[in-house]
């Protein structure tokens, strides 16, 4: 999707007002055990069941240049097999981190862009840093956007991947994702999940 896309998608966002995405957060100040596997909702932190994360955030604007980064980084070595630049490599976080809508672990080791839409819960990115891979963190994030799915009382999610991320689809049914088909999607060939919550 284009830059306009994705500067849409966060004015649409921004403009509803919506109560139900989280305000802008302070930095976390926990470190340690104490602060282990919690994530924060509005000003407060709460335990989670999200696995190899310590504390979940919405990013803020100083976040931008890391979250680009990370995004870049873990993309790249997608765009031989996939033969272009994937999506999330187009995207304007400048606009989404300003919506509210990036997710990112207390470390910048991940993050999950989520968008809350009629029933469902679009998981829009989902991206580990590449050192990090293996260690649960994608499985942690995924755990996180339903445990959001859940806070938003939305009964589903939602996601789509390049079809030809076949490591990428693989888990998401691990995770009880199901395929609802495929879609064209500039250029590219998507394969669309959901997972009933």
């Amino acid at each position: 999707m284009s830059r306009e896309h994705w500067a849409k998608l966060a004015e649409r966002t921004h403009d509803t007002g919506r109560a139900d995405l989280p305000a802008p957060l302070p930095e976390p100040t926990g470190h340690g055990h104490e602060a282990r596997i919690q994530t924060v909702m509005g000003n407060e932190p709460h335990p989670t069941g999200a696995g190899n994360i310590e504390r979940m955030r919405l990013a803020g604007e100083g976040d931008r240049a890391a979250v680009e980064r990370l995004v870049r980084d873990a993309y790249t070595p997608w765009i031989e097999v996939v033969g272009m630049r994937p999506l999330p490599m187009e995207a304007d976080y400048a606009a989404l981190i300003a919506a509210g809508l990036v997710h990112v672990t207390d470390g910048l080791e991940g993050l999950v862009v989520l968008v809350p839409e009629d029933g469902v819960l679009l998981v829009e990115n989902v991206a580990v840093r590449p050192e990090l891979h293996g260690k649960g963190i994608g499985r942690a994030l995924m755990a996180y956007a339903e445990e959001e799915a859940r806070r938003l009382e939305l009964p589903a999610l939602r996601l789509y991947t390049n079809v030809k991320m076949a490591a990428n689809i693989a888990m998401y049914e691990s995770l009880g994702f199901i395929e609802t088909g495929r879609e064209g999607i500039e250029g590219r060939l998507a394969v669309l999940m959901r997972k009933r919550l």
